[in-house]
Parts: C-alpha cells; structure tokens; sequence
C-alpha cells in the first residue's frame, strides 16, 4: 500500500538528484522503505490470519481480506485501545494508497499536458520554463477540477 503512495515522492527525488549516484542512492533508499512495509503488511496479515483462524475468515470474507480488522475486532473491538489503533492504522494506510495514486495521476496528467500538449504543441516549442512551470501548474488544477466534476457528476448519475 505505501509503496503506491510513496511512487510520486519517489520519481520527484529521482528526478532532483544533482547526478546519478544521488539518484541511485534516492532508489535504494526507497526501495528499502518499501521493502520493509510490505514486509511488515505481510507479517500483520498472516499473524491476524493466525489469530483469527481460516474458519473465522472465510466465513466473514471468502477471499480473507479481513483478517486484519477481524483480529482488532477479537478482544472488544474498536471499543478498546487494541482494536481502535488497529482499526486507525489499516483506515490511515488505505487513505495513504487511495491519495498516492491520486496524486500520480494529478502529477503525471499535468506534465503531460503542460509539455506534451502546450509547450509542442500550442507554442511549438518556445516557451520559457517559468511559463512552462506556470501551465503545469494551470494543468494540475484543470485536471483535478475536471477529476472532481466527472466524478460527482458519475456519482449523481449512479444514485
């Protein structure tokens, strides 16, 4: 899940390094904290799948993506320190994946309709890079604008 969210920071340092030993060493630094996380996501995961039990699991989901919430949900549930911290954690890391992959395709989309699209295309190439930073920025907030509308107006039409 982190490793979605940490994507965007990732290519953002790779891109600022001074040279390339920067770069490659911006890369190991954060594939170890990837690493390490999904590491950890899978020791949670089969832990509460021992604690809980596979019985227990697939009779509340078949496919055993619940096992986390339903070990937090063992001793008092969300009602207690155990159950409400788990419970925070798991909702905190799905908030950060779910805004990772937000921001990547808000980043992505912008550079590519300020330099694709404006600089090549509209100004054929001449433009200054403070103006090609100003359209970038224009462009991350018309494609976020547009994200948003399309959306609610998908929502609208769905209820």
């Amino acid at each position: 899940m982190l490793g979605l969210a940490v994507m965007p920071h990732m290519i953002m340092q790779i891109n600022s390094g001074a040279d390339g030993a920067a770069a490659r060493r911006a890369t190991r630094y954060v594939i170890t904290v990837i690493s390490v996380f999904c590491l950890l996501v899978a020791i949670a995961g089969l832990g509460a799948a021992a604690v809980v039990g596979d019985r227990t699991i697939t009779a509340v989901d078949p496919k055993g993506q619940m096992s986390l919430l339903l070990a937090g949900g063992l001793e008092g549930g969300t009602s207690s320190a155990a159950g409400s911290a788990l419970f925070t954690a798991v909702a905190c890391a799905v908030f950060v994946a779910v805004l990772g992959v937000v921001a990547g395709a808000t980043l992505s989309t912008a550079a590519a309709l300020a330099h694709d699209v404006h600089v090549h295309t509209a100004r054929r190439g001449r433009l200054r890079e403070v103006s090609e930073v100003r359209s970038a920025r224009w462009s991350g907030v018309s494609a976020s604008a547009s994200s948003a509308s399309s959306s609610l107006s998908f929502r609208r039409a769905t209820t």
